[in-house]
């Protein structure tokens, strides 16, 4: 990391942990766009401001300190009006192994007059090198989010998270993770749900000619510390890849099945859903190629009587388009979906849609019609939709531009 009076053209990720042999303490100030490394429970950290780094402060390479100080930048952009300010230390030590063990203490308010601060500390481990266990990374950490005098919050304000992952070269990948949030644990500028204790497990095998097996289950225990905790239950198989690869080597398909059951202690809810989809993709002749996919589910009410079963078709073509600088595809597409039980209605749709896209431009057009009956209301719906959509990039992640769509509807029943 280079010393720097002005502010930085691009983003420094702090603590700097140098990767040589020097025993002596090195003081780094930077000034611009900073960066701590992101963390599963606290997110990470990017400010506008000024960070005072101590590397080698124990006389090795591998420990450092830093404070960080600066305001937050506005959410999708670095640029307009400031999300507040942060302020804080973090303190980090690895080994050339890859372990890493860090701790921090964070206060962070937000802009407005009705938002509050909130005091965020964390620590946290990620070990790489452990004994007779090669191949294998665990991932740990605990942090407690206090918001200051001005809010109170029910519920524990601890989060913690426990991630083992089997990472090795062989076909078979797993990893399985413990998490429990308390109600109280919100940590401000990272989405999770609070209340909320699972373990999850997710297996991955890898078959020849690039063939994939994925399984997950999960169990999962919501509003735990109320008085009617609301408990999940999720397990889901998929297959993809080439799968008839001996006989239709282009054929790309996936196969997925799933079922998911929720239900309360109080047994004023449950519910259990199954699901099974099936999507094809092939190339066809001069540059086309054809998708197909169909979905089938069925959702089970075991208290009330919104029993329902669906299915969804869906088949399509794209062609590509080179067009001077701009790359993209056009092709037609027609969905048939359907529901009986709780809710009953049917929908057939048929479009055609372009996109195009350059370097820092794109334009998308869609020419589609929609027919529905039998919607809540027990009206039909005849629609036709005319949508043009063009953006014009600049150096953002937010681009500049227009959507706009006209509707033609013939409806009946209101």
């Amino acid at each position: 990391m280079a010393q720097s009076s002005t502010p930085a053209a691009k983003t420094i990720a702090l603590p700097y942990l140098p990767n040589t042999t020097h025993r002596t303490v090195k003081p780094v100030t930077a000034i611009g766009r900073l960066t701590l490394p992101r963390k599963s429970l606290t997110g990470t950290r990017n400010v506008w401001g000024v960070a005072f780094n101590l590397n080698g402060i124990d006389g090795t390479a591998g420990q450092s300190l830093t404070v960080l100080a600066g305001a937050a930048p506005p959410s999708g952009s670095s640029q307009g009006v400031s999300n507040g300010y942060t302020t804080g230390l973090a303190w980090a030590r690895s080994n050339s192994s890859g372990d890493r063990l860090d701790m921090s203490v964070f206060f962070s308010q937000p802009s407005g007059l009705d938002r509050h601060g909130q005091w965020l500390a964390s620590m946290g481990g990620h070990l790489t090198s452990l004994p007779f266990l090669p191949g294998i990374i665990v991932e740990t950490e605990m942090a407690v989010a206090c918001d200051n005098a001005s809010q109170t919050q029910g519920g524990g304000n601890i989060g913690s998270l426990v991630k083992v992952t089997g990472s090795t070269d062989k076909p078979l990948n797993y990893q399985i993770t413990l998490s429990r949030f308390g109600a109280g644990f919100q940590p401000q500028g990272f989405v999770l749900q609070s209340g909320r204790e699972a373990v999850t497990a997710n297996v991955h095998y890898r078959f020849p000619a690039h063939v994939h097996l994925d399984a997950v289950t999960e169990f999962a225990e919501e509003n735990f510390e109320s008085t009617n905790p609301y408990r999940y239950r999720r397990t889901a198989l998929t297959l993809s890849g080439p799968i008839l690869h001996a006989y239709m080597p282009e054929l790309s398909a996936v196969l997925k099945t799933s079922s998911e059951a929720s239900a309360d202690d109080m047994g004023s809810m449950a519910m259990e859903t199954r699901r099974l989809a099936i999507a094809l993709a092939q190339p066809l002749w001069a540059g086309w190629r054809y998708r197909f996919s169909v979905a089938m589910n069925q959702t089970v009410d075991g208290i009330g009587s919104q029993d329902f079963d669906s299915r969804d078709f869906h088949v399509a073509g794209n062609h590509r388009l080179y067009l001077g600088r701009f790359s993209g595809s056009i092709g037609p597409g027609m969905a048939w979906r359907t529901r009986n039980g709780f809710e009953s209605h049917q929908d057939f749709e048929a479009g055609v849609a372009l996109k195009l896209r350059s370097r820092d431009q794109t334009v998308a057009f869609i020419l589609g019609y929609l027919a529905q009956s039998g919607l809540p209301g027990l009206y039909t719906n005849n629609s036709i939709k005319v949508g043009l959509n063009y953006s014009l990039h600049f150096n953002s992640p937010v681009p500049a531009g227009n959507d706009s769509a006209w509707y033609l509807s013939d409806a009946d029943g209101f």
